[in-house]
Order: C-alpha cells, then structure tokens, then sequence
C-alpha cells in the first residue's frame, strides 16, 4: 500500500503514513551506516523484477537512453533468477509485461542509502516459527540471519547477540539444553565486550541462561543467574516493569524446586504485585502466577 501510494502520489496516504515512512527511512540509513564498509569500493549489480502495465511499457520504451527516477523503495535481489521468476509470474496477468530491472550500484555514491534487510527477514521468519512452536524450522532462519550478521558486521555487534539469543531460546524448547546454553552462553560474551555491566541487554541474556539451568536441573546455577537478572532490571527499570516480576517469578519457581518454599511463595508474592500494577487484570500470566502461589500455600 506504500509503495503504491509513492507511485500514485496519492497525498492522503502519504501524510497519514509520514511517520512510517520516516521510520523505514532512518532504518534503512542506519543499516546502510553498519554494512557499508562490507561492500568495499566495488560497485555490484543487483536486480528487480516486476510488472508494467503495456500502456506504461510503451512510455518506457520511447525514453531508450535516458535516466529513470523511482519514488518510492525498491526491494531487490543479487540472484537473477529469483527477479526473473517475479518477472515471469507478473507477465501472466492481463494487460501486464514482465520487466527486470538490472542496477549497478556503487557504495561510494553516498546520496541515496540502500542495505541488504535479508537478515531482518530472517529474523522475522524465525520469530513466526518459534511461535509456531516450529523451533526447527525458526533455528535454521535464526542461523541464516546469524549468517548474514557475521559477514556484513563487526564480530562484536550487537544483532549477533540477538541471533544467539534466538537460537539459543529455541534449542531450549526443544530440549537440546547444551546447545542453548552455549548459544546464549555466545551473546552474552559479545555483550560484555560492547555494553557497560548494567545494560539490559545483560538482564536478558542471564535470564536466558538461568532458564536452561533451571531445565537441566541446575537450580543453585539458576538462581545465581536469575539474581543477576533482577540486580540489572532493579538498576534500569521502573519498579512496576514486568521484566521485574518475571524475575521474582523466576526465583521463586527456582527456589520451589530447591525446596525452599518460605522463600518461593515471597518470590512469587512480589511478581504478583508488580503484575497486578503494571498488566489488565485478565492477563494470563496473573493467572499464572496466582495458581503458583496457591500450589506453594499448600506446600508450607
């Protein structure tokens, strides 16, 4: 619908869309800042296929020799075969012919940003797998977009940290505990090399490997991470933030199966509260917890 509304000028869409369009274009910029330096000074070709109206094609053809100007994104591909096949596919419509556009792009020409957002994609992919609980299929996006990572960015960037993270979560799922440990084990190094001890990103990393502990039966080594966790959130986040009684829900499941159930139930209790302050109060994960309290009350 943006790209049509680009095309067409069509002025209403355009204005009730300006933020997105300025959302996508300080993406795009910032992307373009991280991989330029992958591409080096080599200009490199890429291709788009697409379909033209005839009307439209017979305007393109009289204008053999001279420049074109496009206002609106282009998405496109370095494989010339997966241009052509869109290409193909809009050549059977009535009306339409098939046009590939074959560009040459050079990265020292620094007016118009462009970036590969193939690693985005898979990312987004992998996060419609992993909540499909396809967490094969969503580790094989997550690597792809690992992939990409490792090849346009510094080894240290944090969107590494991310993928490592991702297909740690989702080796967790599937009950391959090592596997995740040692994915998540991987982004928190990289964390620590690129962010100051109380950054968040830390919170999220620690909380990811408590949770495998936890599964492997490590519950002292869980506990020891989760309060990490909570030490960085309790730091960084407003007191009511539900990273905080995730914590609390955490530390207190943990200290269920060590066997501690004082200390559970007050674990629990706190979740409960931040939960009951900062969510509706239909949200499952209140449920959730309140069932626990009531298991752990029976428990003392």
């Amino acid at each position: 619908m943006l790209n049509q509304a680009l095309r067409t000028l069509d002025s209403d869409i355009i204005i009730n869309m300006g933020f997105f369009l300025r959302d996508v274009h300080q993406q795009i910029q910032q992307l373009h800042e991280q991989q330029v330096s992958s591409y080096g000074r080599k200009p490199f070709v890429v291709y788009r296929g697409q379909g033209l109206m005839k009307l439209d094609f017979g305007k393109l053809q009289k204008t053999k020799g001279g420049l074109i100007s496009f206002n609106n994104f282009l998405s496109t591909s370095k494989a010339k075969e997966v241009s052509l096949d869109f290409a193909r596919r809009a050549s059977l419509k009535q009306d339409m012919v098939g046009i590939l556009f074959i560009m040459s792009i050079d990265p020292g020409i620094k007016s118009t940003p462009f970036a590969s957002i193939a690693e985005l994609s898979f990312f987004e992919l992998g996060y419609v797998k992993h909540g499909q609980g396809d967490y094969e299929k969503a580790i094989w996006y997550f690597e792809k977009a690992l992939e990409i990572c490792q090849k346009t960015l510094p080894s240290n960037h944090p969107n590494l940290a991310t993928s490592y993270n991702n297909i740690g979560s989702a080796y967790d799922r599937m009950g391959e505990h090592s596997k995740a440990l040692s994915s998540h084990e991987k982004a928190l190094e990289i964390d620590q090399t690129i962010l100051p001890s109380n950054q968040p990103d830390f919170a999220v990393s620690y909380n990811n490997i408590g949770n495998v502990h936890g599964h492997m039966g490590e519950y002292s080594k869980a506990l020891s991470d989760y309060e990490k966790a909570l030490e960085i959130w309790q730091k960084t986040l407003p007191s009511n933030h539900p990273h905080l009684a995730t914590s609390y829900n955490n530390i207190g499941l943990v200290y269920f199966k060590m066997g501690e159930h004082s200390k559970a139930l007050s674990y629990l209790e706190r979740a409960l509260d931040i939960l009951q302050r900062a969510l509706p109060q239909t949200h499952p994960s209140i449920k959730n917890v309140k069932e626990s309290i009531q298991i752990m009350k029976k428990k003392l």
